[in-house]
């Protein structure tokens, strides 16, 4: 998959290429603020303690769920299909591999050369060669499953917390919640354990961020550009 992308600036040494679009970044950084509301006042909900008073703190985490929802079912879906990278997200054989090599390099047992690379800007035709990261791919294919149920069970249990509001939505939850139910598995109980895994993928997700070869792609996702050192 071939992304066009615009030489910005040009130096003897560098190219400062355009990485990400704007709605890619309000998409990001939009989740990333999301989430922060979400865990402060999802603690509030768990311990019951509230800062604003249990109503105020019920709302606004709904409201926060949803527009995560949104933000990462709809607009990140309609990126995907806009960029023509709605099959390019699917795992593959290969990422399975790719994905050792990743951690051999990650926790120092393989050499940096050894780390595939999925982008690089090619300065000849003026383009930004950009493929999903396999760990990406997974990621993105497990959380599309997890922020369902997450939505589903945090829409059954306002339902309880807060019966006769957004009756909509808490009926949809509750149906999807039945067979917990049946199962004898608490909601809350489960809307935790897939709040567990968000957080533990988010720390992995921080942790490779911080890694010198991903480093300038942060920055890209911070600023829209890249500085991408010349050939020499």
């Amino acid at each position: 998959m071939i992304t066009k992308s615009k030489t910005i600036e040009e130096t003897e040494d560098l190219i400062i290429a355009k990485r990400y679009s704007r709605i890619q970044r309000t998409q990001h950084w939009g989740n990333v603020i999301l989430m922060i509301i979400l865990f402060l006042t999802g603690l509030e909900i768990y311990s019951g303690i509230y800062v604003g008073g249990a109503k105020f703190t019920q709302t606004i985490h709904i409201w926060a769920g949803l527009l995560v929802f949104i933000l990462s079912w709809i607009i990140y879906t309609f990126i995907i299909i806009g960029e023509r990278k709605i099959t390019e997200i699917i795992p593959s054989p290969r990422d399975f591999l790719d994905v050792v090599l990743i951690m051999g390099c990650a926790f120092g047992i393989l050499s940096d050369e050894k780390y595939p690379h999925y982008d690089f800007y090619d300065a000849e035709k003026g383009k930004y060669i950009n493929k999903y990261h396999p760990t990406q791919k997974f990621l993105a294919t497990i959380n599309y499953i997890m922020l369902f149920f997450i939505a589903m069970s945090g829409f059954a249990l306002y339902g309880y917390i807060a019966p006769g509001n957004w009756t909509f939505f808490a009926n949809i939850g509750d149906w999807f919640m039945t067979p917990l139910i049946n199962w004898g598995i608490p909601i809350r109980f489960f809307h935790f354990l897939v709040f567990a895994y968000f957080l533990m993928s988010t720390m992995i997700h921080f942790y490779f961020t911080m890694l010198p070869q991903n480093r300038e792609r942060l920055r890209g996702m911070a600023t829209g550009t890249q500085k991408i050192p010349k050939a020499h």
